[in-house]
């Protein structure tokens, strides 16, 4: 797991579930969150459920979950121990999917950000939490104005521009919070019907380029007068 990422938050149903999780062998690589009731399951805010039940409580348990507005994708092992369940693989490939995707992510150099319709940061890289020299923690779920910071003038706001009107921008940028002039290009991500869900955010930090083409721009100006004279 990349430093400064939270693990997976697995919501485990019941006494009995948490023993067998306890026991398969990948329980330390999760944040496990132990609940009573499916109702505190779903609640929870876990990234994933592991349910243990009966075969005669398994439908009704896959029923509720299909039913929750909001469920978490779950995993229910029915009638057998978290380790030896035939479905507990399902739990190492999510794991391992997470994590892959995550080091990708963080390889990108750039500070990334997806945001939701709101603006708040659902996903980040950890390029977003050092150069805003914040916990990764403080990251996810703060909106992105509060981490960034007020538009400096002349410049545009393109992130709020996208989120207003679901349009692609590559604009320059500056803000409060974050340290020179950035290149700010939005890409808008949709749902199946077409409606945008949100943007994604991708900050390039372009001072020392502007710099250098400010500098052979006024090279060239002195070259040109040194001619005339």
């Amino acid at each position: 797991m990349p430093q400064g990422r939270d693990p997976l938050r697995v919501g485990v149903l019941g006494e009995k579930a948490a023993s067998d999780f306890g026991s398969s062998g990948f329980a330390d690589r999760f944040e496990v969150v132990r609940v009573d009731d499916l109702a505190t399951l779903l609640s929870s805010h876990v990234d994933l459920a592991l349910v243990s039940t009966t075969p005669e409580g398994a439908p009704a348990v896959a029923e509720a979950l299909s039913r929750a507005a909001h469920a978490p994708p779950a995993v229910v092992l029915v009638g057998r121990e978290a380790a030896e369940h035939p479905h507990s693989w399902v739990l190492k490939a999510i794991v391992q999917a997470k994590e892959q995707w995550e080091q990708a992510f963080d390889a990108i150099v750039d500070p990334v950000a997806i945001l939701d319709r709101a603006g708040t940061v659902v996903r980040a890289n950890l390029g977003l939490a050092e150069v805003l020299r914040l916990p990764f923690e403080k990251v996810v779920s703060a909106p992105y104005a509060n981490l960034l910071g007020t538009p400096l003038g002349p410049f545009p706001d393109p992130i709020a521009d996208s989120l207003a009107d679901g349009q692609p921008r590559t604009h320059e940028a500056r803000f409060s919070n974050l340290p020179g002039l950035h290149q700010v290009t939005t890409s808008p991500y949709r749902n199946e019907a077409g409606e945008a869900e949100g943007v994604v955010v991708i900050l390039k930090n372009v001072t020392t380029l502007k710099e250098q083409q400010e500098r052979l721009l006024r090279a060239a100006r002195l070259a040109d007068v040194g001619l005339l004279a």
